[in-house]
């Protein structure tokens, strides 16, 4: 009987346990509990999302090509000066410098370039002395250059004879001497022709010879020439002041110096003989520097430009020269304080609005700026 009981008793234990074992197993789930879910963190807000960008979209950059004037002429220094101003603070217009030999040389050069670059590459060498001779297409062009249009103008260049002789001290004296031009095709080169030829009639007298500016001094220390066309001047923008161009420095530092005065009646002969019109301008004593000129001495005078062929869009040059002339002061401070203000930027000899590309001509009559001189 007690036997009986003892198994009742474990066989009760057994299924006590073996309920508690299926209720509460491993393969069993707990009831939630009961209540609302406990709160998790708030969900996270979106970005928040940029405006649409407004106003035009950004310029596509246009590269344009700067075909200059050798390096030391007042070109050059010019060129090189405004291409890097316009890299830096220009939105899209980039620009390179290349150097040149002389005006009819650049002409062919940029006459003979892909037609897709064509339209990109601007002369800043052209003289006032060669471009009536490049539109009739007289020699040594070889065509009727009248696609080549004017965009602005440097500063004019004031030059005259120099020797380090003082015993040389009239152009009649250069009878029998020998007299450094610049290059053949130089825009200097037709004016100190003309000079020796028709108002003084000694060129067939003297013997001539040409050379890359940058070579006159050395061409006078070592007396490969007696005289040189080599006194060049800018004016500065303050007033009464003027630049000399680097060979021209060179040379009056390497020994004295005789300038050779050039009148406005020595003038008026070569304007008779020659298609191209020259200034005349006297250079105040000691206006470009102790001593230079040493006395007052008058010049003569042509300008150099800027050109490009009419396929150039209008849009790129009509920009080119806004951004010159809004600039005038930071370019006047990069080209050694040279007179680069807006109302000087068509000051051209002879210049008329049919020489003129479209683009820049908008911008003349937009702000009333002055066309030739």
């Amino acid at each position: 009987m007690r036997a009986v009981k003892l198994i009742g008793a474990v066989l009760a234990v057994v299924l006590l346990s073996g309920m508690t074992f299926v209720g509460c197993g491993p393969d069993e789930v707990a009831p939630p509990p009961a209540g609302p879910p406990p709160a998790g963190p708030p969900p996270a807000e979106p970005p928040p999302t940029e405006p649409p960008p407004t106003g035009p979209p950004p310029h596509e950059e246009v590269k344009l090509e700067f075909y200059s004037s050798p390096s030391g002429a007042p070109p050059y220094a010019i060129s090189v000066a405004s291409s890097a101003m316009m890299n830096e603070l220009h939105p899209w217009l980039r620009a390179s410098t290349l150097e040149g030999i002389g005006t009819v040389e650049t002409i062919h050069a940029m006459d003979a370039i892909h037609p897709k670059r064509r339209p990109y590459v601007i002369a800043n060498s052209v003289g006032s002395t060669m471009i009536p001779a490049a539109y009739l297409g007289m020699e040594p062009y070889a065509r009727k250059f009248t696609d080549l249009k004017f965009i602005l103008t440097n500063p004019a260049d004031l030059l005259t004879f120099c020797t380090f002789a003082p015993n040389i001290k009239t152009p009649q004296d250069f009878v029998g001497k020998r007299v450094a031009h610049m290059g053949r095709a130089s825009t200097p080169t037709p004016l100190s022709e003309g000079l020796l030829r028709d108002a003084w009639g000694v060129f067939d007298q003297i013997e001539n010879s040409y050379h890359p500016a940058p070579r006159l001094k050395d061409i006078l220390i070592t007396g490969v020439a007696d005289v040189a066309f080599a006194i060049s001047l800018n004016p500065k923008a303050a007033e009464g002041e003027y630049g000399l161009a680097p060979y021209t420095a060179q040379i009056l530092g390497a020994k004295e110096t005789y300038w050779f005065n050039i009148t406005p009646e020595d003038v008026r002969r070569v304007d008779e003989k020659n298609i191209f019109k020259t200034a005349h301008e006297v250079v105040p004593k000691g206006t470009a520097g102790e001593g230079a000129p040493p006395t007052d001495i008058g010049h003569a005078g042509f300008n150099s430009g800027w050109f490009c062929w009419e396929t150039c869009p209008e849009e790129v040059i009509y920009e080119l020269v806004k951004f010159f002339a809004e600039n005038d002061e930071e370019r006047t401070k990069r080209c050694r304080g040279l007179r680069m203000g807006a109302e000087y930027l068509a000051a051209w000899p002879g210049l008329t609005e049919d020489m003129i590309h479209p683009g820049a001509l908008k911008y003349y009559k937009e702000h009333n700026i002055k066309i030739g001189i």
